[in-house]
């Protein structure tokens, strides 16, 4: 299980239309994915941001949840010296 604190802080999120898998870009440049419950996870596939752009069903997640998890993760990443 990967933690998107323990990874610097969620920077970014997108989601998958298709299938509501849902794909984070942490502080260090790590992508974790979720793919359903709460578990992010690192992705069998390798990911690049050149590549979501390029994939229409890959849309940029920016409701205000997801805006206030990228502050939560970020500030818990700082107290913990990781971001």
């Amino acid at each position: 299980m990967a933690a998107i604190s323990a990874n610097g802080g969620a920077r970014r999120y997108w989601r998958h239309e298709p299938t509501g898998t849902r794909l984070v870009l942490c502080g260090n440049g790590q992508f974790l994915v979720n793919r359903g419950g709460g578990r992010w996870r690192l992705p069998r596939e390798a990911y690049s941001l050149a590549q979501l752009e390029a994939d229409a069903s890959w849309q940029p997640d920016t409701r205000p949840v997801v805006s206030a998890a990228v502050t939560r993760t970020g500030r818990q990443a700082r107290r913990r010296g990781e971001g």
